[in-house]
């Protein structure tokens, strides 16, 4: 049986937000489009925890350059990667500049805000976009979201709301090509392969 998706609880404003910190001077990770550039807060609504009616705007990114990775390239059950999909990506590394509060979307204090950890992986965006909502408007004013990835559950992934934009500084990538020793040490984690 599968679990319902919990929706945001009418009084989830009265209640303190289980937040995290990431301190100045932390390392967060982002695998981009080469042509785009890392430091881009979209609006499509398209995605996890963006914003439903566009209002702010989301960066995805993750506590490790493999988390990063899997997140963004090994999607699902497939354990291929694309030569072309590689060809086109980077990796940045962002540095904490100002102290990043983020909503702890997982573990023990996830029933405190009527949630579970469906809400973190579920297929309905529309309902993760809702609680994205709730959270950037709620009075704790949180920059963002951490949650378990979804394709590496010992990992954590983040999405920060535009308002974080300041808190990280301009990043610095590389294409993700250029460290084979990095990307082999990647795929051999997920038994990957590159065609």
């Amino acid at each position: 049986m599968a679990s319902q998706v919990p929706e945001p609880p009418a009084d989830l404003y009265s209640r303190p937000l289980p937040l995290e910190t990431l301190s100045l001077g932390r390392v967060v990770y982002r695998l981009h489009a080469t042509a785009m550039g890392p430091k881009f807060f979209g609006k499509t609504g398209n995605w996890r925890f963006d914003s439903p009616n566009k209002d702010y705007g989301t960066l995805y990114a993750a506590m490790s350059e493999q988390a990063c990775f899997v997140e963004t390239l090994l999607r699902g059950l497939n354990s291929f990667v694309a030569q072309s999909e590689l060809d086109i990506r980077s990796l940045c590394s962002f540095r904490v500049i100002r102290e990043i509060r983020l909503v702890r979307a997982y573990g023990p204090h996830l029933n405190s805000v009527g949630a579970s950890s469906v809400v973190t992986s579920t297929s309905d965006y529309e309902v993760c976009q809702r609680w994205s909502q709730k959270f950037h408007s709620h009075p704790d004013a949180p920059d963002g979201i951490l949650y378990r990835s979804n394709y590496d559950n010992d990992e954590l992934a983040l999405v920060l709301f535009n308002r974080a934009e300041a808190a990280i500084d301009a990043g610095s990538s590389k294409p993700i090509m250029s460290d084979t020793g990095l990307l082999g040490k990647i795929l051999n984690r997920y038994k990957a392969s590159i065609r």
